[in-house]
C-alpha cells in the first residue's frame, strides 16, 4: 500500500538533495541521531495517507539506509537509538494527530552507494495482524509484553488511535 507523494513534497525533496549533496561532499561529517530523527519525521509526514473521516494513517515500517561508515558508527547503540526513534515518532504522530497501526518498526541497513553523512529512508504500511512471512513483525525489537506496556502508557494520554 503505497501513498502517492504530493508533487510539492517531491520537488522539495529534490531541492533538498541538490543543496545538501554538494555540502556533504565538501564538508563530510558523521551522521548524528538527531538528523535521522528529523528525516524520520519528514518520512512520516510525506508518506501519511488520508483515510475516511479525516484520519491520517502513518507508515509503521521505516527502513533507514546509511553509508557503511555511518552504519558502523550507529551499530553499537542500535537498540537504544531504535527505541528513542520509535518514541520520537509516536510523540510526533500524537502531536500531528496521525493514526498508527503499531509502534513504528525501525530497521538500520548499510548501503554501499551512500556517502558518509547521507541517509535514505523508505517507509511502508504493514498490517499488524498478518505475519505473512515477509519478516516485518518478526524483526520488531519489542516483545508482545513490551508493546502492550507501551500501548497502555500511551493510549490514555496521547490521543493516538491504535488498531
Amino acid at each position: 500500500m503505497n501513498a502517492r507523494r504530493n508533487p510539492f513534497a517531491k520537488l522539495e525533496a529534490f531541492m533538498q538533495r541538490m543543496i545538501e549533496a554538494p555540502f556533504n561532499r565538501l564538508f563530510p561529517s558523521k551522521m548524528e541521531p538527531i538528523e535521522i530523527a528529523r528525516k524520520l519525521e519528514r518520512a512520516m509526514d510525506d508518506n501519511t495517507m488520508l483515510q475516511g473521516e479525516g484520519r491520517r494513517l502513518s507508515p509503521n515500517v521505516y527502513d533507514i539506509y546509511l553509508s557503511i561508515n555511518d552504519h558502523q558508527q550507529m551499530a553499537p547503540g542500535q537498540a537504544s537509538l531504535t527505541r528513542d526513534w520509535q518514541n520520537h515518532l509516536v510523540e510526533f504522530a500524537r502531536r500531528r494527530h496521525y493514526t498508527l497501526k503499531t509502534v513504528p518498526i525501525i530497521r538500520l541497513h548499510s548501503d554501499t552507494s551512500l556517502r558518509p553523512g547521507s541517509v535514505r529512508i523508505e517507509t511502508e504500511q504493514a498490517d499488524a495482524r498478518s505475519n505473512s512471512g515477509d519478516g516485518l513483525m518478526s524483526t520488531q525489537a519489542l516483545s508482545a509484553e513490551q508493546l502492550a506496556q507501551i500501548r497502555s502508557q500511551l493510549a490514555p494520554k496521547s490521543g493516538i488511535a491504535w488498531y
